[in-house]
């Protein structure tokens, strides 16, 4: 039996602290395939951060993660997926905040 395939948008905020205080924040829309599910499900949840020391008394925090549903004979394979695409994001947006001078 074929799940049935949609596609759907996504909500990404960012929010950037200076001090504790908000100084800037975006939010964009991705789309993202949705794949309905039929019978028992699963999540895997992943999250990464990091803290970067700027001098000053200041810092830069980054937190990527991502709960994802899944079949329970996917788990492997949904895993390896939340861990590389946690990763390679936080990793996208450090370098980003700091301007290629990480």
């Amino acid at each position: 039996m074929q799940a049935e395939k949609q596609n759907g948008t996504m909500t990404v905020k960012r929010q950037f602290l200076r001090k504790g205080n908000v100084v800037s924040m975006s939010q964009s829309d991705e789309t993202i395939e949705i794949r309905a599910f039929q019978g028992p499900h699963a999540k895997v949840r992943f999250g990464l951060g990091f803290t970067k020391n700027l001098g000053n008394f200041e810092s830069l925090r980054i937190d990527v993660g991502i709960e994802m549903p899944c079949y329970p004979e996917e788990y492997e394979e949904a895993m390896d997926f939340v861990v590389k695409t946690v990763d390679e994001r936080l990793w996208k947006e450090f370098q980003e905040q700091m301007g290629g001078r990480g």
